[in-house]
């Protein structure tokens, strides 16, 4: 039997910290959430189709500072290849967050997808995108993980 090597990749302090006590907010209207999931989804989609090197070009600046290309290429490539082609991908929640603690200072949406991969029936896919100086919503940090496993950084 393989075991499953989850990939994270940013900060896990910040997938710990947001997982836990934060408000649900996505609501129709909510236009900050709105864009921050579209960025997450568009950077998803990079990622699916195997294009990390623009999925690095797209990320913020905090996820380069965590990971260099050559990294971040060789281990999405192998936490996917051990998962498998992606089958489908719902979001449950998005909760936001100001100046999280352990973070760089700013604007964090952390979304939530109930994921199911070829070879990962049940996955738990978290993005955390982040406002930017320029005001665009880039990702800064990315999980991936079996169902039922916590998140890392979490309690």
């Amino acid at each position: 039997m393989t075991r499953w090597i989850g990939l994270a990749i940013g900060s896990a302090l910040i997938v710990g910290m947001l997982s836990g006590g934060a408000a649900p907010v996505y609501a129709q209207g909510d236009q900050s959430t709105f864009e921050a999931q579209q960025a997450a989804d568009n950077w998803l989609a990079l990622v699916d189709q195997g294009r990390y090197d623009e999925s690095y070009d797209q990320a913020s600046q905090s996820f380069k500072v965590a990971v260099g290309r050559a990294e971040w290429a060789a281990k999405a490539s192998a936490a996917r290849a051990q998962a498998g082609k992606l089958i489908s991908r719902r979001m449950s929640r998005a909760t936001e967050t100001r100046n999280p603690p352990h973070a760089p200072p700013g604007d964090y949406i952390l979304i939530v997808y109930q994921s199911s991969f070829a070879n990962l029936r049940s996955a738990i896919e978290t993005v955390v995108p982040v406002r930017e100086r320029d005001g665009k919503w880039r990702v800064s940090n990315y999980t991936i993980r079996p169902a039922g496993r916590p998140a890392p950084g979490a309690p």
